[in-house]
């Protein structure tokens, strides 16, 4: 479901037209080999690569950037002092060979990406001259406001002209409800904005940053607010829901930037319960596990290369079932297990799903002796989480089995008792959640069907 949220611009422009914040937006004026009130202080694409072209879409100049490298190079305006808190619309033409996309840097380095807004998703050029709009919402902090085109994969010596940038106060901003987590992670990554109105527990709480782990029955995600959006009000526990903001891709790890403060918490003081995966599992479609906290059993941790035989902050510890091997990763730092020795015997570590591009991790929370049988799940549930035509349970008496699809749609219900096994031939390949029920206590975990 999507919402347009339209903010008024109450002035005189409204009859008039507002006027362009940017100067030189047209690209007319240049000296020195640059065009005037461009090449701000976060440009970082080399000067040879700014050209001035006289294919223009209005007038007699536009600015030409060619980046043929895949990693993206930016060309920023001036600085700019904007409103705090308001929403600005970004108009401008591109054309040529290669891909563009915008954000904005707002001079504080302190905030999401550094001082860099979201970026938007890249648009590709052709050789026709094409509107693009780009509207964000400012923050607090909106000194020296840098306007950001970001291009790559251009010709060697063709790229991407733009011409006629136009930026004004005002705007509309388009707003995407998400029900689950699920469908949350399944979004764009980039400026749009999605509001997650489903609940969802807080599951785990970082000082840095104002990180959160969030989940719910179809999914996790890490919420990433160093711009303290939602503030400090949350506690782990905690159901939160209509927290709104955009997805980014944290070196192969998908996040959450807020973009709006957050309402009252719905309840507290729920149950933050681990969910109990093989490492071979784990290993076999991690993504279905990621940010969701989860515990892996019988394991070995070998020290980090350098180390001091104790856990020290981010570093990555090799660890291993004798089969299969994973990294724990220290990447939240303060946790408890910081200072202590790296046991010499099989343990069971906890934390949340994690990765560094393609390094699979276990972001640790902590670690602790082999759990017995009574500690593996409070139902007293096993079963099986790679499946082919069966699933496969056993429990302590009579119990109801619900699979549920990653929209939280009910796929497939049963009962069974003690030992049993489940068609589950017809299902679609894919990640599911199963719910099992047995004496009054409820196991959720993931499960994929082969």
């Amino acid at each position: 479901m999507k919402q347009i949220f339209t903010l008024l611009f109450l002035s005189a422009s409204m009859f008039l037209g507002a006027q362009n914040i940017l100067q030189n937006g047209s690209f007319e004026n240049w000296t020195g080999g640059l065009p005037d009130f461009w090449n701000g202080s976060k440009t970082n694409i080399a000067q040879s690569k700014i050209l001035e072209s006289s294919d223009a879409q209005d007038g007699s100049k536009s600015v030409e950037l060619i980046n043929d490298a895949s990693g993206h190079k930016r060309f920023t305006s001036q600085g700019y002092n904007l409103n705090p808190n308001s929403t600005y619309t970004l108009t401008f033409y591109a054309k040529g060979s290669g891909e563009v996309r915008n954000s904005f840097y707002n001079g504080n380095p302190d905030s999401s990406g550094s001082g860099f807004a979201t970026y938007t998703p890249y648009t590709t050029v052709n050789s026709s001259w094409q509107k693009i709009t780009y509207v964000f919402e400012t923050d607090v902090d909106v000194t020296g406001v840098e306007i950001v085109f970001s291009v790559r994969n251009t010709a060697a010596e063709d790229g991407v002209l733009i011409d006629n940038a136009y930026l004004s106060e005002g705007g509309e901003v388009e707003v995407t409800e998400v029900a689950t987590i699920a469908e949350l992670r399944a979004g764009v990554v980039g400026g749009q904005v999605y509001k997650l109105t489903g609940e969802a527990l807080l599951t785990y709480k970082i000082s840095n940053r104002h990180q959160k782990y969030i989940q719910d029955n179809t999914g996790g995600v890490l919420i990433d607010d160093a711009a303290g959006k939602l503030g400090d009000d949350y506690e782990v526990g905690d159901k939160i829901k209509n927290i709104t903001g955009s997805l980014v891709d944290y070196n192969g790890l998908l996040q959450f930037v807020p973009t709006e403060a957050g309402e009252a918490a719905v309840s507290s003081g729920n149950p933050v319960n681990y969910q109990l995966v093989s490492l071979s599992d784990y290993l076999a479609n991690p993504t279905a596990y990621e940010s969701e906290y989860i515990a892996i059993n019988n394991v070995t941790i070998s020290d980090t290369e350098g180390g001091d035989g104790t856990f020290q902050n981010g570093k990555g510890y090799p660890v291993t079932d004798g089969t299969y091997d994973v990294e724990g990763r220290t990447q939240i730092f303060d946790i408890p297990i910081i200072g202590q020795p790296i046991p010499s015997a099989p343990v069971a570590i906890f934390g949340f799903g994690g990765r560094f591009n393609s390094t699979i991790q276990v972001f640790l929370t902590d670690v602790t002796n082999v759990l017995g049988v009574s500690d593996l799940t409070a139902s007293e549930i096993v079963m099986t989480t790679v499946w082919n035509n069966t699933a496969n349970f056993v429990t302590k008496g009579n119990a109801v089995v619900e699979i549920f699809n990653m929209n939280g749609q009910l796929i497939q219900k049963a009962e069974g008792n003690n030992s049993f096994q489940l068609n589950v031939s017809g299902l679609a390949k894919g990640v599911y959640v199963v719910k099992v029920t047995a004496e009054g206590k409820t196991t959720v975990r993931k499960a994929v069907k082969k």
